[in-house]
């Protein structure tokens, strides 16, 4: 078992060797898995040793080499428009929400089992008109939603561990509307050190013209007020990231390893810099000028191999696939000279160990 497990090591440090640079181009990945029948989208989620984690709307499947273009089905069952899929950081717990349905599911990657009753989970005291659009673990099982009902929206809080102890709210995002306005759901993010949550608000009037603002939140702040049963307020406990209406409006999704924040939507997957409250570069290789409602991007990212993946939805054709950066996956693994090197290392130290 302790050789398995260094060889898995080593091939993910020669995968790493591998990775080369350059302008950030995209394909679909031909293998990837699509919706499901009676699904719309996606959702993708990396886990700790780099692979990939998929849920098509019925069948959850995983990749067993970070970028191989191979994907096995592990459990089947989770039926629902995948809304989200959040891996805590244990590594092997999975919550999945599909979507309007308002069902969440735990998965245990440890022992993958098919859907039963028994995965679904619904915590006391959620708002009965209101579903889960996104969320985040806090900690190992404190779990972070951005739920609404097109009306109002807030985060809210509970305990995977103890979800009968019930979900709170934390914080109404924003802190109040004006007559006519409406609040709806937005992606949510955190950052590898689940020190920092990225959220925003998105406000719509009577004559539906759009304010959306990206803020930043401190996660004990967040942990704090759930413990507390107090609440925070979007005005003065959120800090603003730029100015309204700065960056696309589906939200953030991704916090990647130095700190930059993809946000979402109809125009693409933007790459924001929240220190400096600027977008560094935009991922968009689909437009439309005629229907900017055309393509929607969710982004999903790889802190091992430090991929950037788009999931795009074509709602003229209402198909949803993976995108990838070009020539960086494959259906076998590509080997650099060093990372053919390092597995050969790998060969030989485990070689040794048999003839002792």
């Amino acid at each position: 078992m302790k050789q398995k497990k260094f060889f898995l090591i080593v091939v993910c440090i020669s995968l790493c060797f591998s990775m080369t640079c350059g302008a950030l181009e995209f394909e679909a990945l031909i293998n990837a898995p699509t919706p499901a029948p009676g699904a719309s989208s996606l959702a993708v989620k990396t886990l700790p040793n780099g692979c990939l984690l998929i849920w098509d709307g019925n069948t959850i499947y995983r990749q067993p080499l970070p970028q191989a273009d191979v994907f096995n089905p592990i459990a089947t069952g989770y039926a629902g428009d995948p809304g989200f899929m959040a891996v805590s950081p244990d590594g092997h717990t999975v919550l999945l929400a599909a979507g309007l349905s308002k069902k969440l599911y735990v998965l245990d990657l440890n022992e993958p089992t098919p859907y039963s009753p028994a995965r679904e989970i619904a915590p006391a005291n959620y708002p009965s008109g209101f579903s889960q659009y996104w969320g985040v673990f806090l900690t190992d099982s404190m779990v972070l939603l951005d739920s609404g009902n097109f009306v109002t929206d807030e985060l809210g809080v509970f305990d995977l561990h103890d979800p009968a102890a019930g979900y709170r709210a934390v914080m109404q995002k924003p802190a109040t509307l004006a007559p006519g306005e409406s609040a709806a759901s937005a992606t949510v993010a955190i950052d590898q050190a689940r020190t920092t949550v990225y959220a925003m608000s998105y406000v719509f009037d009577s004559m539906w013209n759009s304010t959306a603002q990206l803020k930043r939140i401190p996660a004990a702040a967040l942990i704090q007020a759930f413990q507390a049963s107090s609440t925070l307020n979007w005005d003065t406990d959120a800090t603003p990231i730029g100015g309204p209406n700065d960056f696309f409006t589906s939200g953030p999704a991704e916090v990647t390893e130095n700190g930059h924040v993809l946000v979402g939507g109809t125009g693409g997957v933007q790459r924001v810099n929240p220190a400096s409250e600027t977008v560094v570069q935009t991922y968009a290789p689909f437009s439309d000028p005629m229907d900017p409602w055309h393509y929607n991007y969710t982004p999903a990212y790889n802190p091992v191999t430090g991929d950037i993946m788009l999931i795009v939805t074509d709602w003229h054709t209402f198909t949803t696939r993976l995108y990838v950066p070009q020539n960086t996956f494959g259906t076998l693994p590509v080997w650099s000279m060093p990372g053919a090197l390092a597995l050969l290392g790998a060969l030989t130290v485990l070689g040794r160990r048999k003839l002792r």
